[in-house]
């Protein structure tokens, strides 16, 4: 059994970027973590709609077999505001504890900027001077930049009416589910 972690700038990028590979690897028995880094605040999100949206979140989590969510709670659409010390501070307690084999993080690339400063901070993180040292990292891509994927993961375990879900229906209902819930 392997432990894998998905580092999301926001409450959408887990699902959105990596929802097939989250299905596949918890149908094969593995333990999937996600840490969700931003939290939306005022003066851009009410918090009524935050706490609505995170609710739905973790009801997609439990419906998918998330083993744990962490939450960060940094700004959403002001990562460029926080200190990059406490950020790699929080995301290392993270990796510390689910003590991963593989990292999901978003790709370097990507154009919005939560996202990159994410990034920036998992690689931080995740350099094999910490122990326990990850066996894999792989970046989360954006389709809105030219990127050269070091890695595809196969998900058709997850689609598969053999590999664990009874068919794809069921997988897209799944993902459906967790979009309709989390929007």
């Amino acid at each position: 059994m392997r432990r894998l972690l998905v580092i999301a700038p926001h409450p959408d990028d887990d699902v959105l970027g990596c929802g097939g590979t989250i299905i596949k690897n918890i149908a094969e028995g593995n333990d999937v973590y996600v840490c969700i880094v931003t939290r939306g605040c005022l003066p851009l999100f009410l918090p009524e709609k935050v706490e609505e949206n995170t609710q739905h979140l973790l009801d997609c989590h439990n419906h998918l077999g998330i083993k744990k969510t962490f939450f960060l709670d940094f700004p959403a659409a002001m990562m460029e505001k926080v200190e990059r010390y406490e950020l790699n501070a929080k995301l290392l307690e993270v990796v510390m504890e689910v003590k991963p084999d593989e990292v999901y993080i978003p790709h370097w690339g990507d154009m919005q900027k939560d996202h990159q400063i994410v990034a920036d901070a998992s690689m931080v993180v995740l350099r094999p001077k910490y122990y326990p040292q990850v066996k894999k990292i792989y970046g989360i891509g954006d389709s809105a930049v030219d990127i050269q994927m070091l890695s595809l993961a196969d998900i058709k375990f997850a689609i598969d009416p053999k590999g664990g879900l009874d068919n794809h229906v069921d997988y897209v209902r799944i993902v459906n589910w967790c979009l309709d819930n989390m929007l």
